[in-house]
């Protein structure tokens, strides 16, 4: 993680728990408008991910960026790694390799410069809490284009949690036909650091296209909202067999 995107942290059931100063990106996802997300594991002719070769391309240019908005989300894990864990489950299907897959998604963050200034600007921070319509609104003065918002409940409470942008295949913005979840009151973080470990510690059980060739016509650009981070206590392979457990026997 680039120490210079913190801006504050605290400690909550033991966890450390930062927000960052501005855009922070989960991921970028390929997309199907007909059948939805896509994940690439198990799919056909996927690409290599390769640390080494990337860490040298542009003479590290390319990495030196995505140090900047794309920091592993658990604290003192390397960024690499969540880089890898992102393109293999999201790229290495669509793109050829995993420099353009990058590439791209250093082009689009460019597209949505200063993001976390332009929405404290319009009263979206931390804490605050807005109509969902007003803060659709807000988003949309902010970068120009209709995002789509998603919220997690917590406590009876709506808190957003991420916030998609819409790209063309020709990764050109467009606006979002609608939003994942639509509430009417959404409160504005800070995300629970146990869950957003919780969120990470699980997030690769199910794959969609195994064995299938797989075709994609947009793109997502997921930017974590708030930008936080967490750190793994040393229970957490244990909390994770017990989730990976329940998550097994759901499906009996």
């Amino acid at each position: 993680m680039n120490a210079e995107t913190v801006i504050n942290s605290k400690l909550k059931q033991g966890h450390s728990f930062m927000l960052a100063a501005d855009t922070i990106v989960h991921g970028l996802w390929p997309q199907n408008t007909s059948g939805g997300l896509i994940d690439c594991k198990g799919a056909k002719n996927t690409a290599p991910f390769n640390f080494p070769k990337l860490e040298h391309y542009e003479d590290g240019h390319l990495v030196h960026k995505l140090n900047d908005f794309w920091p592993n989300l658990i604290i003192n894990k390397p960024n690499y790694n969540y880089w890898k864990q992102e393109f293999e489950k999201h790229g290495s299907c669509f793109f050829p390799t995993q420099e353009q897959y990058f590439e791209s998604t250093a082009w689009m963050v460019d597209q949505i410069p200063g993001l976390t200034p332009k929405l404290e600007s319009e009263g979206i921070c931390p804490g605050t809490s807005h109509l969902f319509k007003d803060l659709q609104q807000k988003i949309i003065k902010a970068t120009g284009f209709i995002p789509k918002l998603e919220c997690y409940q917590r406590n009876g409470t709506n808190r957003l949690f991420r916030i998609y942008f819409c790209f063309d295949k020709s990764k050109f913005l467009y606006n979002c036909s609608d939003s994942k979840l639509t509430p009417n009151n959404i409160k504005c973080g800070p995300l629970a650091p146990l869950f957003n470990c919780w969120y990470l510690l699980i997030m690769n059980n199910v794959s969609v296209t195994e064995g299938k060739t797989v075709a994609y016509d947009c793109l997502y650009l997921v930017v974590q909202w708030p930008m936080s981070f967490c750190n793994i206590s040393p229970l957490a392979p244990l909390f994770n067999l017990l989730v990976s457990l329940v998550v097994l026997f759901s499906y009996f």
